[in-house]
């Protein structure tokens, strides 16, 4: 059988395509698919902060959809710690945060002491 070819033209298209390979591994790629890239963009592994910066993002937008049914969230700050803690996998950055919660044992989250109590 002969091999189809299909050729699609995309003057005005952006692509983007996301590898996990890292910057040190750009070069086991050919050069001619190299040379064919406008752009490479290469983004650095998150740190604390970021990850809990996204967790307080995660976090808020839940207490907003929340609020919207009438119900408050009160989360602390050990608890989204924990949360950022929990859903981070360096290989896949910032992606398993958002799931995280689902992976709590269905007799609840675990309890945090609040300040002042025990």
């Amino acid at each position: 059988m002969p091999a189809v070819v299909a050729v699609v033209v995309l003057p005005d298209a952006v692509i983007i395509m996301t590898c996990n390979t890292g910057p040190d591994h750009l070069l086991h790629f050919r050069a001619e698919f190299l040379n064919r890239l406008d752009e490479t963009v290469v983004f650095r592994a998150l740190d604390a902060e970021n990850l809990r910066q996204s967790t307080g993002l995660l976090v808020g937008g839940t207490r907003d959809r929340l609020r919207g049914k009438d119900i408050t969230l009160d989360v602390t700050d050990e608890a989204v710690d924990w949360l950022a803690t929990t859903g981070y996998v360096p290989e896949f950055g910032a992606r398993p945060l958002r799931p995280a919660p689902n992976d709590l044992p269905r007799t609840g989250p675990p309890t945090f002491p609040r300040p002042g109590r025990r």
